[in-house]
């Protein structure tokens, strides 16, 4: 089961944008619905994610201690392994990554190959729904997006109350993702939920089998990151970066 895949769809899926400057500190609740495939069986679970974020930098942690950093000063992202004590890196285009332009999202149109297992479709409707999810007000987006042999269908609930620089939010996944044909026309689409999302709830269609998914903001505040939490351990591993398409 490709869950790594799934965990990058949905953190796709939750970020928008708004920008401001001070640092953020963001968790969240992901659910993830029972299945079964291909003989396998996988019990409902809810995981949580940490996520802080300031000028420049973004630090994302999962419930199972895994780590992604994304640093416009270096131009380059990590993805950590605490339990193998391990890190590997990629560089990135932070502005081409943020802000893809009209003329590279068609030169990246053009590369798609029919088929392939990493292309991207992305399709997202703006509704007139709005409503309140916690203290937030909230409007209502319809995501439909499909990546290699998964289909997801989402309603997003996005706030404009929350003024945090959700671009940078967006530079963890935008950068898991930038290796996928169709990586800059779903980057453009996903420009048009405004502001920042508080609430996703769906499912993911896998191969015939589907799964429920939702994600929720609980808790974001405005306060310093602890200091050293963007930088990457010095008796940590250089080793190569896994594919983002990579299984359990």
């Amino acid at each position: 089961m490709k869950t790594r895949m799934i965990l990058i769809t949905l953190a796709i899926i939750i970020m928008a944008a708004c920008p401001a400057s001070a640092d953020w500190y963001l968790k969240q609740v992901n659910y993830t619905g029972a299945m079964e495939m291909m003989g396998q069986t996988q019990p409902a679970r809810y995981d949580t994610s940490e996520t802080w974020i300031t000028k420049g930098m973004v630090y994302s942690k999962s419930s199972e201690g895994d780590i992604f950093i994304a640093r416009e000063d270096q131009g380059k992202a990590y993805s950590i392994d605490n339990k193998k004590k391990t890190y590997s890196e990629m560089p990135v285009n932070i502005k081409n990554i943020l802000n893809p332009s009209e003329e590279q999202a068609a030169k990246e149109k053009t590369q798609k190959v029919a088929g392939m297992m990493g292309s991207v479709e992305c399709t997202v409707t703006p509704t007139e729904e709005t409503k309140k999810v916690k203290n937030w007000d909230a409007k209502k987006y319809a995501v439909t997006m499909n990546i290699a042999m998964m289909k997801t269908s989402m309603n997003v609930w996005a706030t404009e109350d929350i003024k945090i620089d959700a671009d940078l939010f967006n530079l963890a996944a935008r950068s898991m993702m930038a290796q996928l044909p169709g990586f800059e026309d779903m980057i453009n689409e996903m420009k048009k939920i405004k502001g920042v999302s508080v609430l996703s709830e769906g499912e993911v269609d896998m191969m015939g089998t589907k799964i429920d998914m939702k994600t929720e903001l609980i808790e974001c505040t405005e306060k310093s990151a602890p200091e050293g939490i963007f930088d990457i351990p010095k008796e940590y591993k250089k080793v190569e970066m896994k594919n983002p398409m990579g299984g359990m």
